[in-house]
């Protein structure tokens, strides 16, 4: 299998472009959170001379901190938005749990664990699992305090007095001296502010993030882009279902038409990302017992923009981009985000397609049980007949589907 560059900055660009959404669904935050986060901590990190591979993982596990969020409230039931704001704020520990799990193929350089798992323990031991002192990992101790006081008291509005106050008066019982002294010498430079702003956060972030790009294959990408697809998962309990799904019939549709190895990797990666620019549908709209208004239409149909752009971050993933994010166009040039027609639309968007229409028929949605497999033939047929989706993917691919029963 043909080695390839992947540049793990781009895909973690990528990554905080998506929890933006998690965050701002759930708990309210501000754009550009989990940026902040991993800059606060990348230059507390630079400020405390730790190695150049802790800086580098510093940078992902900041951006990655919260990634378990939306699995704790889906598995919980909880309403975050009916919540005191500081106990939405600080969430619950399972999220904690499910981040540092989702993470465990992420090719960090150092060997460091817990990091997610114990990023919301204080200094003096009240956190969720009692930690106190240095028994926290010190990365884990730099990204609780870039974590909490940014969603507590939004570093992009350049409070200054306050935050360094508010770090100050916590010396010793949510911050640890040496963390808050590094901080404090940190904030005390115009740049710090002025690179904390939403304007400026993106390239800010670039310039003092460690280079780190590996030379790998797409079997090992597969495996850490399963990060995203397990934000994706937990955003409801249907799109889990539904992705899980389509990847697997992705990887059987990938060996009846006998594509090769490589080839099914890439479908198999971009059936995993096609709906991860749901991230920003709001939950009620993806779990809404019922047929969609035309306003909630309208943000759903938004849903395949948002998947091209996270993944147009990312170098080498040009085939991939567009498999994942065409799944809604239509060959009449009636689909969305694009319009686009049957000569912009290749076999596996085509594919893809296809592949995403018979999922969701044959599975149960909040609003209807799945349906039969005469249904789904007839349903896709007719859809074929109007030009569509693809005449010759639907009668070839559809009935070996349903001979094998798969749903």
């Amino acid at each position: 299998m043909q080695t390839i560059t992947f540049d793990l900055n781009q895909f973690l660009k990528a990554v905080s472009f998506a929890l933006d959404f998690v965050e701002i669904d759930i708990l309210g935050a501000s754009a550009n959170h989990s940026r902040r986060v991993a800059y606060i901590s990348n230059r507390i990190a630079e400020t405390m001379k730790l190695p150049t591979s802790e800086q580098a993982d510093i940078t992902a596990f900041a951006i990655m901190h919260d990634n378990g969020l939306a699995e704790e409230v889906v598995n919980s039931q909880l309403k975050f938005d009916k919540l005191p704001q500081l106990k939405r704020m600080e969430g619950f520990r399972v999220h904690c749990e499910f981040g540092e799990n989702n993470i465990r193929d992420y090719p960090f350089m150092t060997n460091l664990t817990g990091i997610v798992k114990y990023h919301h323990e204080n200094y003096d031991g009240s956190g969720f699992f009692g930690l106190r002192g240095d028994d926290i990992p010190l990365l884990a101790q730099i990204i609780g305090l870039a974590d909490f006081t940014d969603n507590y008291l939004h570093f992009e509005r350049g409070n200054k007095l306050t935050i360094d106050d508010f770090i100050k008066k916590n010396i010793g019982k949510r911050f640890s001296p040496q963390v808050a002294e590094a901080y404090l010498e940190v904030s005390n430079t115009v740049k710090f502010w002025l690179d904390l702003q939403n304007e400026h956060i993106h390239l800010a972030l670039d310039r003092h993030s460690i280079k780190n790009s590996i030379e790998t294959n797409w079997e090992k990408i597969f495996s850490i882009t399963k990060v995203f697809s397990s934000i994706v998962d937990s955003k409801s309990k249907f799109t889990f279902r539904h992705t899980k799904g389509i990847i697997e019939k992705a990887e059987v549709a990938a060996d009846f038409y006998g594509k090769g190895e490589e080839e099914k990797i890439k479908l198999m990666i971009a059936a995993s990302l096609h709906d991860l620019g749901k991230l920003a549908i709001s939950t009620s709209i993806l779990e809404k017992n019922g047929p969609l208004d035309q306003k909630e239409f309208n943000s759903m149909k938004t849903h395949t923009y948002y998947t091209k752009y996270a993944l147009s971050q990312i170098s080498n993933f040009e085939d991939i981009r567009e498999w994942a994010a065409n799944h809604h166009e239509k060959l009449n040039g009636k689909g969305y985000p694009e319009s686009l027609t049957a000569d912009a639309l290749d076999f596996n968007s085509r594919l893809i397609a296809c592949i995403d229409i018979y999922q969701a028929l044959a599975e149960d949605r909040p609003y209807r049980k799945g349906m039969s497999f005469d249904n789904i033939l007839q349903i896709m047929e007719k859809m074929a007949d109007d030009y569509s989706i693809d005449k010759d993917i639907v009668t070839e691919l559809i009935p070996f589907f349903i001979k094998n029963e798969l749903r």
